[in-house]
């Protein structure tokens, strides 16, 4: 069994209703799910927010994530089975989440990233021992 994690990790993304809002929030990693807390607002003037906004995902619902740094951009990659979580968050698309991370917050993505493969991994192993 392993350890309490919690960290909390700040993301956005774009293209959120065809390109029409942006999505910022913050990712919460707890010891039986992801917790994304988010709001939308246009991509024009800024000025339409919709409220807070949360979402909890079951590591059990959860294939993998990955963490994807390039020269110029980073970002996390939730790849999700369930279409009805895919539906409750903007710009989800193709299976998965895409949040843009702060390239400067490599080593908590990083940490946050292992940590939750791990706990995929262990929440299959204890279905495999029944």
């Amino acid at each position: 069994m392993m350890q309490p994690f919690e960290k909390t990790l700040p993301f956005k993304t774009d293209g959120a209703y065809h390109g029409f809002a942006e999505v910022s929030g913050m990712l919460h990693v707890e010891r039986d799910h992801l917790e994304l807390e988010f709001e939308i607002k246009d991509s024009f003037l800024g000025a339409l927010k919709s409220g807070p906004k949360q979402l909890k995902i079951a590591y059990s619902d959860l294939s993998k994530l990955t963490y994807v740094r390039t020269l110029f951009k980073s970002r996390l990659e939730l790849k999700l089975k369930r279409l009805r979580i895919l539906s409750q968050f903007p710009g989800a698309k193709d299976g998965m989440i895409s949040l843009k991370i702060k390239r400067k917050l490599k080593e908590e993505t990083e940490d946050i990233t292992t940590y939750v493969n791990l706990r995929i991994a262990e929440i299959g192993l204890e279905k495999l021992e029944g």
